[in-house]
């Protein structure tokens, strides 16, 4: 019988043999239990003080509750969205952890932001106070057009206000989601817009060209695009003679830094915004003899839409981008398209009374008989009211001044490689039927309406009535545009173009 205390519990003998395996054991245990109590709970410090209320309301709202911050702006977005990092994979690089690091914790904007006032490209006197209305129903005509699992292009006349409302539409989207914003026009050096008001740059772009052959400008694309999503190796580019070889593991490294990303972590994807895409294109062609690796970039775009890794808007100005996207693999018949168009008439009269009367002098200042004529001729295009509140010349005035300068502009730039008789049939088409479908057009008047819209003197806007089968690619070059027609620029244009037409 074992032998028992003094108040009748076991005795446990041990053996002098036995001593150091339990001393072992016991060892083992402590330094486990050490080790898992100053286990983090997660991979960054806890918080503490104000740090830990303001964390524990993110995390509230990031796992679908309902909290809100003191004192804070809603908003569009109802939400900020926790910067966390994931779980990565023991064997994954740091190029992809980078990437990660970047979408999640500074929702990357390449480029200059667009003030919140609208300027003119020179000092101007005169700063007009934002367009609220104007704003709010782009955004909303965005935000309506995209589609889940297709990317999206928009396109608007230039001076309606594309550029704020993109840049409004990412500074929201970033709120509640990773956002990265391409601009173009930046990453290429080049410029953004361009219009009729411009003057003749065709010297400029004639130096422009002759730089595009250089072999690091072939490699601007791709490098633009990287370094928006946060790539940092120094080595993309022209490393040996395969050009693509970077490329495509930029996009599989991207694409790995992606799938960390889950939908669900936001409730939508990360979103890709590509303003100023029309760069890439020249009559209709992406530029594979500029800009290296674009097929493989343009397929990477529709692929992550299909997978819901990313949702993809192209922006266009200047020239329209539909005709040369729908000749592309696959985007013939998933590319949504949306044509901006403006606010309503009575909205931009209430405009002029309200928010710029104030900034303009007296002698200046618009009534509602100057403010319907400002809107009879120019819309709520802000370009042209811009250029009218840094003159001094009554309004009147300044509408005969314009005619007169778009009068010069045509004669010495247009047709620009067609004959005049070319010109007259577009020209009459358009007084006859207000718009012009270019499925009806032969190459050579594709090629002028595309000079016509580059000027201002036509637009392009979204066909009320779509064909129910997209194009294919062969149609979307004979097209110009599947799904778009062209209209006058603006009621003065109108003016001025049959003006021109019966004194000719």
């Amino acid at each position: 019988m074992a032998a028992r205390s003094s108040i009748g519990v076991p005795r446990i003998r041990l053996e002098p043999a036995h001593v150091p395996y339990l001393i072992g054991g016991c060892a083992c245990v402590v330094l486990l239990l050490a080790v898992w109590g100053s286990r983090p709970s997660s991979s960054q410090p806890p918080p503490s003080g104000a740090n830990a209320k303001r964390k524990s309301v993110k995390e509230q709202v990031a796992f679908g509750g309902t909290a809100e911050v003191p004192g804070a702006d809603p908003g569009p977005p109802t939400a900020e969205v926790v910067p966390s990092l994931p779980a990565f994979d023991d064997y994954e690089s740091k190029e992809v952890r980078r990437i990660v690091s970047h979408l999640v914790n500074s929702q990357h904007t390449a480029g200059l932001k667009v003030p919140a006032a609208v300027r003119t490209p020179t000092v101007a006197r005169t700063v007009l106070p934002e367009f609220v209305p104007q704003r709010l129903h782009l955004l909303k005509e965005i935000r309506a057009a995209k589609r889940p699992g297709m990317p999206l292009l928009v396109e608007g006349a230039p001076g309606i206000g594309k550029a704020h409302s993109l840049q409004t539409l990412v500074d929201e989207e970033a709120g509640v989601r990773p956002v990265v914003f391409l601009q173009l026009a930046t990453g290429l050096h080049k410029r953004h817009g361009g219009s009729a008001l411009d003057g003749d740059s065709d010297a400029e772009d004639e130096a422009d060209d002759m730089t595009l052959t250089s072999v690091s400008s072939e490699h601007m694309w791709q490098k633009a695009l990287a370094t928006a999503f946060g790539y940092k190796n120094r080595r993309l580019g022209p490393v040996d003679d395969d050009e693509d070889e970077d490329m495509y593991q930029v996009l599989s490294d991207i694409t790995k830094a992606l799938r960390y990303l889950p939908p669900g972590s936001y409730g939508k994807p990360p979103l890709l915004v590509i303003d100023d895409v029309q760069l890439l294109f020249s009559n209709h062609i992406l530029l594979h003899e500029r800009y290296s690796s674009l097929d493989e970039a343009f397929a990477w775009f529709l692929e992550c839409e299909r997978e819901q890794l990313l949702e993809v808007i192209f922006c266009s100005s200047e020239k329209s981008a539909l005709a040369g996207l729908r000749r592309l693999k696959g985007y013939d018949w998933t590319l949504s398209y949306k044509c901006l168009e403006g606010v309503n008439d009575s909205l931009v009269v209430d405009y002029l009374l309200t928010a710029v009367n104030p900034v303009l002098p007296d002698e200046q200042k618009f009534t509602p008989e100057l403010a319907d004529l400002f809107v009879q001729n120019f819309g709520g295009n802000m370009m042209e009211l811009t250029c009218f509140v840094n003159q001094r010349a009554s309004l009147e005035a300044f509408i005969d001044e314009r005619e007169n300068e778009h009068t010069i502009f045509l004669s010495n730039h247009i047709p620009h490689g067609a004959d005049e008789t070319t010109l007259r049939d577009v020209v009459l088409q358009m007084m006859m039927a207000g718009s012009i479908n270019t499925e009806q057009l032969e190459h050579d008047q594709c090629q002028l309406i595309d000079r016509l819209v580059e000027a201002n003197f036509l637009r392009w806007r979204e066909t009320k009535n779509s064909p129910g089968n997209p194009a294919s690619m062969e149609e979307s070059w004979t097209s110009n545009g599947a799904g778009a027609e062209v209209v006058w620029f603006n009621n003065h244009i109108q003016t001025v173009l049959q003006r021109w037409f019966n004194e000719g």
